[in-house]
């Protein structure tokens, strides 16, 4: 195998797609997803451990991979917003029915909440979880 060429000729592919999951572009109700590299494997058709004989896909893989818990907060963030543009009331049952987070996670998830929204909606969304109440 020619793994140079491989990798410059599946380097734009990968990027292609793993922005799509990341953003929730490719995503049929534009939900952000957590970029795996088993779903990379699976989707693009690729061998297991190929990606390590490719130092482009290796690049683009370790800008897309993040914890569980910050993927959770992208997409509460995803969820938020997407209520919020509909504008009317919205509860956390809405926010977790949307976003497919749980309620037992919130407190792993604040910390990656605060690197991607402001403190008075994060202060928001932790009382929405703790007290049940609505965003209006």
């Amino acid at each position: 195998v020619d793994w140079e060429l491989l990798d410059r000729e599946t380097a734009p592919v990968l990027e292609k797609f793993a922005k799509g999951v990341y953003d929730g572009t490719t995503n049929e109700n534009g939900r952000p997803e957590r970029v795996s590299e088993r779903l990379v494997y699976r989707e693009m058709g690729l061998l297991g451990h190929q990606l390590e004989n490719m130092p482009r896909c290796k690049a683009i893989m370790e800008r897309y991979t993040e914890s569980y818990p910050e993927s959770w907060a992208r997409k509460i963030i995803w969820a938020y917003k997407k209520l919020e543009e509909e504008g009317r009331h919205f509860y956390w049952t809405d926010i977790r029915r949307i976003s497919g987070v749980k309620k037992k996670n919130i407190q792993l998830v604040i910390p990656y909440l605060m690197k991607h929204m402001d403190a008075e909606t994060v202060s928001q969304l932790v009382k929405m979880v703790i007290f049940c109440n609505r965003i209006s």
